[in-house]
Order: structure tokens, then sequence, then C-alpha cells
């Protein structure tokens, strides 16, 4: 199953999700992110939990989501739009819905956590396809 994986193509659709992250909960939604949490970071307070083993976790699950996208597009076939096709189709099947459930059962979410978070997916997983599916 995994013979068939172009793994530049993978490790190049990871680093990609993750500049996308930091840009995405940095500059871009970061701020409006955090209120809607109700969480603020100050210069004095740092970044709370220590970052390292969180990026580290994090992009661990990142190098298992994208070959798990590489296997699904290797079943589609080659191709930047079949990449961004199956990217987009995942994450909105399988990711947006289950970020709804934390949203819909949580008291801590709300519906703009929950579109920065699932637009963050969509998008990170449309690219990660589109990458992915150039080499493929």
């Amino acid at each position: 199953m995994l013979e068939g994986i172009s793994w530049i193509g993978v490790g190049l659709a990871v680093i990609a999700a993750f500049i996308l992250g930091a840009l995405w909960y940095g500059p871009l939604f970061g701020k409006m992110w955090l209120r809607e949490l109700g969480r603020t970071v100050a210069p004095s307070e740092g970044p709370g939990p220590a970052l390292a083993p969180l990026l580290g976790t994090q992009f661990v699950a990142t190098i298992i989501a994208a070959v798990v996208l590489a296997i699904v597009i290797e079943r589609f076939g080659p191709g930047v739009t079949t990449g961004l096709a199956v990217g987009v189709l995942c994450a909105t099947g399988f990711v947006a819905t289950a970020k709804l459930g934390d949203v819909l059962f949580s008291r801590k979410s709300n519906s703009t956590v929950f579109y920065i978070e699932a637009g963050n997916q969509l998008v990170s997983y449309a690219l990660m396809g589109a990458i992915y599916g150039s080499f493929a």
C-alpha cells in the first residue's frame, strides 16, 4: 500500500501545511481565533505550554494525514486537480464534520472558531492534495 507513495510529495505537502498553519494562526486569524477562545497571549505571559512539544505532535499528525491523503490520491490517479479535489473532499467530509461536533457539544467553541479551524483544515488538505497530486 505504501510502496507507490511519493515521499518527496508527502514531505513537501507537510512543509506546506505547516507554513500555512503558521500564517493562518499567526497574522491571518491568530488574534481573532484566540479572542474567540477567550485566550490572550500578552508578551509578558509567553505562549503558555511549551510550544515545541505541541508543534512536534502536530507535525506527526500532519505526516499521518499527508500519508493517508497520498494513499487516497494514488487510488484516484495523478494530477494537481485530482489531488486538490480529493483534499477538499476529505477535509469537508471528515475533518469539517468532526469539527462541527466540537462546536455543537463544546461550551468553549463557537461558529467563528469552527470557521477558522475548519477553514484552515480545508485549505491545508486542498494544498497538500494539490502538491501531492503533482508528484503522484
